[in-house]
């Protein structure tokens, strides 16, 4: 696992995939399962997990990430428009140290109304970020990310992309080697009736 956190088959969530706890569901996908929070922090708190078995979303292949948060925009529409929330807040922690109770990947949809003062981040710093930072940590982040570089989606852009740079890579090696064997033959057929 990315995050050192060894899944345990075990946990809450993973019994409730596999039918052994009862939940109410509100949403099921063969790759999602959206329930109701058991203990909810206000009416309509749902959680959405994926069926496979992942402690943290780090530890997600970006396929099972993508399969899960397809159905977060449709999700969080409808527990607004069936609590008449005026706002959600969408909620993942991922490791101890940042709440995460139950090591199986999940997301919070918790619905807000104005001054329930139910969920608040701290408040941002006061100073702006200093540009010298801001760089550095930039480049460490695209350090990372380039050990993480995502899989192009067929038929997407980037996947266009690298299949015509592919095949120009292909006709360019083609017609080098074959510019090659002319040349080669050229210089075998002329020099060796000159010399001969």
């Amino acid at each position: 696992a990315v995050s050192g956190i060894v899944y345990d088959s075990g946990n809450v969530f993973a019994k409730i995939v596999r039918g052994e706890i009862p939940s109410t569901k509100v949403l099921e996908t063969p790759h999602a399962l959206a329930i109701l929070d058991a203990f909810p922090m206000v009416r309509g708190h749902t959680i959405l997990i994926p069926r496979a078995g992942y402690p943290t979303l780090a530890d997600m292949p970006e396929e099972a990430a993508a399969q899960l948060l397809k159905e977060l925009p449709r999700l969080t529409k409808a527990v607004m428009e069936a609590t008449g929330a005026e706002g959600v807040n969408v909620v993942q922690n991922s490791g101890a140290a940042a709440g995460q109770e139950i090591f199986h990947a999940h997301f919070h949809i918790i619905p807000r109304y104005s001054g329930d003062k139910l969920v608040k981040l701290g408040p941002s710093s006061k100073d702006m970020i200093n540009t010298d930072d801001a760089a550095e940590v930039a480049s460490l982040i695209k350090e990372q990310l380039a050990r993480y570089s995502p899989s192009p989606v067929p038929g997407s852009p980037l996947a266009l992309v690298l299949n015509a740079h592919a095949i120009v890579l292909a006709l360019h090696t083609y017609i080098h080697r074959t510019v090659d064997a002319i040349l080669i033959h050229f210089t075998r057929t002329f020099f060796g009736r000159a010399l001969g």
